[in-house]
């Protein structure tokens, strides 16, 4: 079973190649190599690499997957459109985008339970929902 999932899966990325080459016809993988593959001039090459740390981390969060991107990427250094030493940064970027998204979504969970000081009587205490802390030891599931 494992040797033809693995069959499956490198035919599905050889397929996946093969359609990013046919669809990266004409100008477009030009534009993407100057922008993607380029140094910026004289003394600050150096910051090249942390700006694709920043757009690896910027596509990650809009897209909110580094699988998806790191996926995205592989065929594209594999039919040359982008240089293998630019996908370093990138894939950094998209590990960075995965934890800030992944921190932002984590602190948006946090339960909030009814204020003690509300009155019974209002229309909004029917509705509210039990706080965790309130169920009864009988009703909680043995484990």
């Amino acid at each position: 079973m494992l040797v033809i999932s693995l069959t499956i899966l490198c035919l599905c990325l050889v397929a996946n190649v093969k359609l990013l080459h046919s669809l990266l016809q004409g100008p477009t993988p030009l534009i993407i190599k100057k922008f993607i593959n380029a140094d910026f001039p004289g003394p600050l090459g150096y910051l090249t690499g942390y700006l694709a740390i920043i757009i690896g981390a910027g596509l990650t969060i809009i897209v909110q997957s580094s699988c998806i991107f790191t996926s995205t990427l592989t065929p594209l250094v594999g039919i040359g459109v982008i240089e293998l030493d630019r996908m370093y940064p990138l894939t950094l970027g998209s590990n960075i985008g995965t934890t800030t998204t992944a921190i932002l979504s984590a602190s948006e969970t946090r339960y909030k339970q009814p204020s003690a000081t509300s009155s019974s009587t209002s229309p909004a205490s029917s509705c509210s929902t039990p706080s965790p802390t309130s169920a009864s030891p009988s009703r909680l599931p043995n484990f």
